[in-house]
């Protein structure tokens, strides 16, 4: 592990190889596929709009 972060494209290529090794079309699916799903998966317990702000106050971090 390092200190260093992620950007988008390596996000990006990390879903789309998982998605590719367990039989999903890696075009379906990419790091937006991340943030939505955590925001859909925060809504059903209520806590969305904490959620988003932890995504937004992130965006400057490689996570928009």
């Amino acid at each position: 592990l390092t200190n260093d972060r992620l950007s988008d494209q390596a996000i990006n290529l990390i879903v789309k190889n998982r998605a590719q090794r367990i039989g999903t079309n890696p075009n379906e699916l990419g790091a937006h596929s991340l943030r939505s799903g955590l925001i859909t998966a925060a809504a059903e317990r209520g806590l969305e709009e904490r959620v988003s702000r932890v995504i937004v106050s992130c965006s400057g971090l490689g996570w928009a």
